[in-house]
């Protein structure tokens, strides 16, 4: 009688577990953009519970950039980084440079907890910036993105987010091999960053993918 018990106990905790678990998924739309100019990247955040902020890394491949006007010396984002709909007037958007070569950015009310309307849609839209050299297929990354509560309880979004960045009506899929043209370009992993020329697996060399055994 005892083991049914706490059977039926475990199995109630279960389902209640199951009741309160929270969604929080974090997506980006990929990018297309021509050398030398600019273009929108789109972030959107689903999450069941109620939020008063976020914060997230983001991380850019060679020869792109975010827009900013630049003034006395100051990089400035106040156009380039715009917090959606979803947002109160309250709501602030913060742009901080990291050591790491990415940036931190961050919606929230500096006065007060304040949550955000809506449980589901796009929460930031960012302009980004190409190079004159960008030469098509790059990826971006966003890493530890978190969420926080009115009460400043912290959650955080589980997996990485990449998104693509290409040239207009490029495509995102398939691999090509690599040719001599591509000799002496530099060599990118699929999530932007540098590699070395020993390094083995899917590589991107002039915008394009090969697989180097």
């Amino acid at each position: 009688m005892r083991t049914i018990k706490t059977m039926m106990l475990i199995a109630l905790l279960t389902l209640v577990g199951r009741a309160t678990a929270q969604t929080l998924k974090l997506t980006a739309g990929d990018v297309e953009i021509e050398a030398g100019k600019t273009a929108e990247l789109k972030i959107s955040l689903e999450n069941s519970m109620d939020i008063a902020g976020w914060q997230l890394y983001l991380y850019l491949p060679e020869n792109i950039d975010i827009a900013y006007e630049e003034e006395d010396g100051e990089r400035y984002y106040d156009n380039t980084v715009v917090l959606s709909s979803r947002h109160l007037r309250s709501h602030t958007c913060t742009i901080t440079a990291t050591a790491d070569g990415g940036y931190l950015i961050m919606g929230y009310n500096p006065s007060k907890p304040t949550n955000i309307k809506e449980h589901s849609g796009e929460i930031v839209t960012i302009v980004l910036q190409a190079s004159d050299a960008f030469g098509g297929h790059q990826t971006g990354t966003i890493k530890n993105a978190a969420v926080s509560d009115i009460n400043t309880v912290q959650t955080n979004v589980e997996n990485d987010v990449t998104f693509h960045i290409i040239l207009p009506g490029e495509t995102t899929t398939g691999i090509s091999s690599i040719s001599a043209d591509n000799v002496g370009q530099p060599i990118y992993h699929v999530n932007g960053q540098r590699a070395n020329k020993n390094d083995k697996g899917v590589l991107i060399r002039r915008g394009q993918k090969y697989v180097a055994k």
